[in-house]
C-alpha cells in the first residue's frame, strides 16, 4: 500500500510577485517559441525559468538540467 505523507506548501513572496499572472505560464509543451521567450522575459520568478530553460540546449545534460531546475528554486527560496 502506498504511503501518503502530508507537506508543507510553498507560496509566492507577494512583497516579490504582486500578480500572480507573472508568474503563472502554460506548461511548457504547449506553448510555442516565441511565448516561450516572451514568458521567459516576463519575470524572473516565472515557473517557466524552471521548465523551459532546462529543455533547452543551455541546460546541458538530462541530468544538468534538473540539478539546474534545483538551483534555481533553491535561489528563489532564498531570495
Amino acid at each position: 500500500m502506498a504511503v501518503v505523507a502530508p507537506f508543507r506548501g510553498i507560496r509566492y513572496n507577494p512583497d516579490k510577485i504582486e500578480n500572480l499572472e507573472e508568474v503563472v505560464t502554460p506548461p511548457y509543451d504547449v506553448i510555442n517559441e516565441e511565448e516561450g521567450a516572451s514568458f521567459l522575459d516576463r519575470n524572473p520568478y516565472s515557473m517557466i525559468q524552471l521548465d523551459l530553460r532546462n529543455t533547452s540546449q543551455e541546460a546541458g545534460s538530462e541530468e544538468g538540467r534538473y540539478q539546474d531546475a534545483r538551483s534555481r528554486f533553491d535561489q528563489w527560496q532564498d531570495d
